[in-house]
């Protein structure tokens, strides 16, 4: 053998091996979650209906209590407080990474606890307090404008530098339609979107004052057709919420009893990483991407045959594998008409 052929056929080796290497890195860095990407960080602004159908009890209940509690708004605060407490305690990774505001809207609106990064339990703690401590000062009518017009003004604090798979969310909480405001909620809803925000989901209270197909009209991302959500994402079960980076949608509950449950639920299904690619068990994450085969849509994986899908390091190793090769593809057809080239031109020679 000369030494051209050699030369030739140590260079088709050397590539093949760079190539395998290549792939079996990558998929490594997929298994063993090497990133170079910081964490989702999340700005949540709550829009808290404190208008004259909330009646209160003027007791002072203990925040994150929710048993026992007497009058509507004393259990929306006790809801909201219980919603986020859970929220930390089942994914601590989040600390650092949430920025709430709390908005109050009636008449008029206004911010009632401003922008709060919870870096820490006692931040939680008091941020909880000072949910519990909200006022209900603001009138008697329903100006869900206003809340939107007010949440625009604070999406600028530069608490995190935007990612791209970083998320503003607007949560809206009413029970009732807009009864005042000059500016119509789907064009302040229309100007929140514009100035940022990524998703806009809602709860709905009670069965006779408010509309949930008009509220639905106010969420984002918009439904996609399928056979689970309606078209206008009002759902009633808080265990199939979707997740709303992928839908928008309206929870509802008939009656102040089961708001923190609802509330809960879909804090959850908002305060999440799911779909955004990277799978994260710190944040309760088993796969991704969402709403596949064998991921649902809260990045779980689905039962199977009466069993949950395994996290099987093997089968995770394929997959990343097998989500380079359309990378590796115009490599491995070079490698092969090389090879194919200096065969071809031997036989000849022969």
């Amino acid at each position: 053998m000369n030494t051209k052929r050699k030369f030739a056929i140590t260079v088709m080796l050397a590539s093949i091996v760079m190539v395998a290497g290549s792939s079996t890195t990558a998929a490594y860095a997929q298994l063993f979650g090497a990133d170079t990407d910081p964490q989702d960080n999340f700005k949540l602004v709550l829009l808290n209906d404190q208008s004259g159908s909330i009646v209160a009890s003027g007791s002072n209940p203990t925040c994150g209590v929710v048993d026992g509690v007497e009058g509507e708004w004393e259990t929306e605060l006790d809801g909201k407080a219980a919603g986020l407490l859970a929220l930390f305690l089942a994914s601590p990774a989040l600390f650092e990474h949430v920025e709430i505001t709390v908005v109050g809207f009636a008449t008029t609106a206004a911010v009632k606890v401003g922008p709060t990064v919870i870096n820490n339990q006692g931040d939680l703690d008091t941020f909880v307090a000072d949910i519990c401590a909200i006022a209900k000062d603001l009138g008697d009518l329903t100006c869900i404008s206003c809340a939107f017009d007010v949440a625009t003004t604070v999406i600028d604090t530069n608490t995190f530098a935007k990612g791209p798979n970083d998320l503003q969310i607007i949560d809206l909480i009413t029970d009732g339609e807009p009864t005042e405001g000059e500016n119509p909620p789907d064009n302040a809803r229309q100007a929140a979107l514009d100035a940022g925000f990524d998703i806009i989901v809602a709860l709905a209270i009670g069965v006779d004052d408010v509309d949930p197909d008009a509220l639905a009209l106010l969420t984002f991302p918009g439904a996609s057709p399928g056979p689970i959500f309606t078209a206008a994402a009002v759902i009633a079960d808080p265990d199939i919420l979707p997740n709303a980076r992928d839908q928008g949608f309206v929870i509802t509950v008939p009656t102040f009893v089961g708001f923190a449950e609802a509330f809960e639920a879909k804090l959850f299904a908002e305060i999440t990483a799911c779909g955004n690619g990277e799978v994260e068990p710190e944040l309760g994450e088993e796969c991704e991407p969402p709403n596949t085969l064998t991921c649902d849509s809260q990045c779980h994986f689905k039962e199977v045959g009466g069993e949950f899908l395994p996290i099987d390091s093997t089968a995770l190793l394929i997959a990343g594998m097998s989500a380079n090769m359309v990378f590796l593809a115009p490599i491995v057809l070079g490698i092969a008409g090389t090879a194919a080239y200096f065969i071809i031109s031997r036989m000849n020679k022969e």
